[in-house]
C-alpha cells in the first residue's frame, strides 16, 4: 500500500523531526510504499521566501494602516521600520534563507556590512552590542535574528498564534476542549494564505495514497494537523483514511471525551505506534477490525482497541467508551517489541537540503540544537531508570525500556550518513544508557570515526572519567541531563537517582574530556520553599563558576496526570499538594495545583541570571542581588560545588588499576625513541627504553624496561579501539603480557599510571551494564 506520511508545523527548523523517519523505514522493510511529507520546513519556504514576504507585507500595510497611532511610541516606530523596510525584505529573503539553508559566502560579507538588511529590534541589539560591526563569520546569526525578527512582526501584525517551531501551543497544550484548538485552525489568515494551498499543490502532484499518517509531536503541531487533515480530505475526498499519532496524543488525548477530532482521522494511534499501524493496514486490506492501541469512532461510541493495564482501568470508568479486545494482540505486541528495538530511521526522499540552521547565539551547547542539521535517531526506547517523581512514568515512551544494538545501529546511521551528506547524529533517547553510548562509541572508532553525535543522558555513575575518554574519543561531542533541583534535598525528592556527589563527579568527567554539557532545570515543585530555590540556583551558579556546566535551562515544574507524584496524590499520600482537577473533554496531561502561583515571580530573574551565567558574566555576584525584591539568602556552602570538583578531580588523577575491565587505548601509537635520550644502558647493565606517544595532541613519555617494550606495545596495539572488540584484550591481559622477571608488578609502576591517565582507559565488559540496564536499574 501507498501511506504518506506527514509531518505538520512546526517542528524545529534545522531537521526532520524523526517519528515519520522510524515509520517510513517500518512501512519500507514491511514492503509497502511510504512518502514523508515535511510540512514544517515547506511551510517555512512558502512564507519566508520574495512571493511569501510580498503578500505578508501588503497584508500587513493594509491591516496597520490608519492604526498606527493607537500604538505608544516604540512600537509604532519598529512598526514604521517594518513597513518602510518591506522592500528590502522581500529582495533579501531568498539570500537569507539560503545563507541558513546552504550557506552563501558573498551574502554573508554583505551581511556584515550591516546596513544593507533590514533590521528588527533583535538584530538591532546584536548589531548595538558589537558597535555595529561583525565579521562574516557572524553573518548567520545575524541572519538569524533577521528571521526572527520578521517572525516578530508577522506574529503581531497578521497572527498572534504564529512562531517559527509551533503555532498556537498555549491553544492546544492541555486544551480541554477541543473547539479552541480547531477554531485556531480554522481561523488562521496564516493557514488559508499558505498553508492549505501548500497542501493542495503537494497532495494533487501525486496519487492518492492508500493511508494518511499524521504525527502531532507536541501542541504546537496539533492546528497544522488539523488544517492539513482538513484540507487533504477536500481535495481526496471524506473516505480518505487519515490516522493521527505521536507525542500529544499519546500524553494529552489517553481521556478523551469528545469525539470531533474523528472529523479529521479514522483513528487515534497510541504509543510506539508500530503495531497500530500495521494493524490499521491490515483492516484496509481485508476489513477486518483488530486494531493495537487505538481509537476509533464507531455509531457515536469511542472504541478502544488493544489496551490494556491502566488504560483499561480508565476506559471502563468513562460511560462513552466501548472497549474492543483483539484476538491478534499479542502478534501487534511482538511488532511493536521488535520495531522498538530494530527498525531504525530511514530518510529517504527528504531533501536536507532544504532545512536551515537558527543561530541562537555563540553558546556552542545551544548550536547543537538548533544550529547544526543532524540525522535524529534513538539508540533505546524508554527510560532504563523510570522513577522520576515529575516524569510521566505511567506511559509506554517512558516505562517501556528498550534497547537497540549500537553496532547494528551504526551501521544503519553510517548508510544515512553517505545518502544525506550529514555526519551528525542527534540521539533523541530520554535517557542515553551510557554502556551502549559507549558501544556506539567504540563502534565509531573502529570504523574510522565517520560519526559524530549527542543527545540526554542521566549524570548517574557510569558516566565515569574512563567512559567519558571513550566517549569522548569516539565522537560525543555534548550531553544534556537533568539536574532539576540541584540540591541533594532536591535531587531526593524528585527522586532522580543520583546525588550532588555524583553529579558533579561525572559533570568533570565530561569536561575534563572536552564534553559540552547542559543541565535542565526545575522550579516551582510542589511544597519547594524560596530557601530551596535560592540553594538550587547557588549550586547552578557555582556549576558554572566551576566550568563544568556550558548552558542550562529553568523549567517551572508543570504537574502531569501521568506522573509518580499525582498518583501519590490520588492514593491520598501527599497531603502537601491539592491539585485542581478540570472539566475536560478532549486534551488532559498537565494539571494546576494551589499555591504554584507564588512562583510567578521568580521566572524572569531566574532566566536573567542564567543568561548572564552562561556569558561568563555576573558569577560573582550573589544570588540574591538578581532579584528586585527580597529573598531568602542561600544555605549552601559558597564552595560545595567546587569542593565537590576537586575531589572528583583528584579520584580522576589516580585511577585504579582497572582489573577486571576491558582496556581500550586511546593514544597514537607508542614510539621506541632512538639515539639521544633513546635505549640505555644502567649501571646494572639493565636496558631501559623510553617511549612515547600522542594523547590528544600532547606528547607524553615513559621510561620501561627493555624485556617490557615490544610487549607493551603489542599489547596497547591488540587493545586499540581501532582493532574492535575481538582484538581487544582485558587489563588483567595486558598487565600479564609485560610482567618480566625479577621487575616490579606492572600495575604498581608510574608508567602504567601513566598509561591509565593518557589513553588507556577501562571500561567494564559488554552485557554488564546492559544487563542491569535491562533489568531496569
Amino acid at each position: 500500500m501507498q501511506v504518506l506520511l506527514v509531518q505538520p508545523p512546526f517542528v524545529q527548523l534545522n531537521a526532520p523531526y524523526p517519528a515519520t523517519a522510524y515509520l517510513a523505514s517500518f512501512l519500507r522493510q514491511e514492503g509497502h510504499t511510504a512518502r514523508i511529507l515535511d510540512l514544517s520546513i515547506e511551510l517555512f519556504h512558502r512564507i519566508f521566501c520574495t512571493t511569501g514576504f510580498a503578500r505578508i507585507f501588503a497584508e500587513a500595510g493594509q491591516r496597520l494602516s490608519g492604526r498606527l497611532d493607537s500604538f505608544d511610541a516604540p512600537i509604532r516606530e519598529n512598526l514604521l521600520r517594518y513597513l518602510s523596510n518591506a522592500d528590502r525584505y522581500v529582495e533579501s529573503i531568498d539570500r537569507i534563507v539560503e545563507l541558513l539553508a546552504s550557506g552563501d559566502d558573498a551574502l554573508a560579507h554583505a551581511i556584515s556590512t550591516a546596513g544593507r538588511v533590514p533590521w528588527g529590534h533583535r538584530s538591532e541589539g546584536f548589531l548595538e552590542a558589537n558597535d555595529g560591526v561583525i565579521a562574516a563569520a557572524d553573518a548567520p546569526l545575524l541572519a538569524s535574528l533577521i528571521v526572527e525578527d520578521a517572525a516578530d512582526f508577522i506574529r503581531f501584525s497578521l497572527d498572534p498564534e504564529f512562531s517559527l517551531v509551533r503555532y498556537a501551543e498555549t491553544k492546544a497544550s492541555s486544551q480541554p476542549d477541543f473547539r479552541v484548538v480547531e477554531s485556531a485552525a480554522r481561523d488562521s489568515w496564516l493557514f488559508d494564505t499558505f498553508l492549505r494551498p501548500l497542501v493542495a499543490d503537494t497532495l494533487r502532484a501525486a496519487d492518492r495514497p492508500d493511508l494518511v499518517c499524521v504525527t502531532v509531536p507536541f501542541p504546537g503541531t496539533l492546528p497544522g494537523a488539523l488544517a492539513f487533515a482538513g484540507e487533504a480530505r477536500r481535495i481526496f475526498g471524506r473516505d480518505l483514511p487519515v490516522a493521527i499519532g505521536g507525542g500529544y496524543v499519546s500524553t494529552e488525548l489517553r481521556a478523551l471525551r469528545d469525539p470531533s477530532i474523528f472529523a479529521y482521522a479514522d483513528y487515534l494511534c497510541f504509543d510506539a505506534g508500530f503495531g497500530a499501524l500495521a494493524a490499521i493496514l491490515e483492516h484496509l486490506r481485508t476489513g477486518v477490525e483488530a486494531f493495537h492501541k487505538t481509537i476509533v469512532l464507531r455509531e457515536g461510541w469511542l472504541v478502544a482497541h488493544g489496551f490494556d493495564g491502566t488504560d483499561l482501568e480508565r476506559f471502563r470508568a468513562e460511560p462513552m467508551y466501548e472497549l474492543s479486545g483483539s484476538p491478534r494482540l499479542a502478534e501487534w505486541r511482538a511488532v511493536d517489541e521488535r520495531a522498538i528495538r530494530e527498525v531504525f530511521p530511514d530518510y529517504a526522499g527528504l531533501d536536507f537540503s532544504r532545512y536551515v540552521r537558527i543561530v541562537e547565539g555563540t553558546n556552542p551547547m545551544h548550536a547543537l540544537w538548533s544550529d547544526t542539521k543532524w540525522l535524529k535517531a534513538r539508540l533505546s526506547h524508554g527510560c532504563y531508570w523510570r522513577r522520576c517523581a515529575f516524569c510521566d512514568t505511567t506511559l509506554e515512551y517512558i516505562a517501556r525500556f528498550a534497547p537497540s544494538s549500537p553496532e547494528r545501529l551504526h551501521a544503519h546511521l553510517a548508510v544515512q550518513a553517505e545518502a544525506t551528506g550529514l555526519r551528525g547524529v542527534h540521539f533523541v533517547d530520554e535517557a542515553l544508557p551510557v554502556p551502549r553510548l559507549v558501544r556506539f562509541a567504540l563502534e565509531n572508532l573502529r570504523r574510522g570515526r565517520p560519526l559524530s553525535f549527542w543527545g540526554n543522558a542521566r549524570l548517574d555513575r557510569r558516566l565515569t572519567p574512563d567512559a567519558c575518554a571513550v566517549l569522548a574519543e569516539g565522537g560525543l561531542v555534548g550531553l544534556s541531563a537533568g539536574l532539576e533541583i540541584a540540591t541533594e534535598q532536591g535531587l531526593e525528592k524528585t527522586r532522580k537517582g543520583i546525588t550532588l556527589e555524583g553529579a558533579v563527579a561525572s559533570l568533570a568527567a565530561l569536561k575534563a574530556n572536552g564534553i559540552l554539557a547542559h543541565a535542565y532545570l526545575i522550579y516551582g515543585w510542589p511544597g519547594q520553599s524560596e530557601r530551596d530555590l535560592m540553594d538550587s540556583m547557588e549550586i547552578v551558579r557555582q556549576l558554572f563558576a566551576a566550568g563544568l556546566v556550558d548552558s542550562a535551562f529553568w523549567h517551572r515544574f508543570v504537574l502531569t496526570r501521568h506522573s509518580p507524584i499525582y498518583a501519590e496524590w490520588k492514593a491520598g499520600l501527599r497531603p502537601d499538594l491539592s491539585v485542581i482537577e478540570p472539566e475536560w473533554t478532549f486534551g488532559s496531561n498537565d494539571l494546576a495545583f494551589e499555591g504554584e502561583e507564588r512562583f510567578d515571580r521568580y521566572g524572569t530573574k531566574l532566566d536573567e541570571a542564567l543568561g548572564a551565567w552562561m556569558n561568563g558574566e555576573g558569577l560573582r555576584r550573589s544570588v540574591t542581588a538578581w532579584f528586585t525584591f527580597k529573598v531568602a539568602h542561600p544555605s549552601v556552602s559558597a564552595n560545595r560545588v567546587a569542593h565537590l570538583a576537586r575531589a572528583a578531580q583528584r579520584r580522576q588523577s589516580m585511577p585504579d588499576a582497572g582489573r577486571g575491565k576491558r582496556a581500550i587505548w586511546l593514544g597514537g601509537r607508542l614510539i621506541a625513541e632512538e639515539g639521544r635520550g633513546g635505549t640505555v644502558r644502567s649501571d646494572r647493565g639493565t636496558g631501559i627504553v623510553r617511549l612515547a606517544w600522542s594523547y590528544r595532541n600532547r606528547l607524553h613519555r615513559i621510561s620501561v624496561e627493555h624485556a617490557r617494550a615490544r610487549p607493551l606495545i603489542d599489547a596497547l596495539a591488540a587493545c586499540s579501539a581501532a582493532a574492535g572488540p575481538a582484538a581487544g584484550c582485558t587489563i588483567d591481559d595486558l598487565l600479564a603480557a609485560v610482567e618480566a622477571p625479577g621487575c616490579e608488578p606492572f600495575e604498581t609502576t608510574k608508567p602504567f599510571h601513566a598509561l591509565r591517565i593518557a589513553g588507556l582507559a577501562a571500561i567494564c565488559p559488554p552485557g554488564f551494564g546492559h544487563r542491569m540496564f535491562d533489568r531496569g536499574s
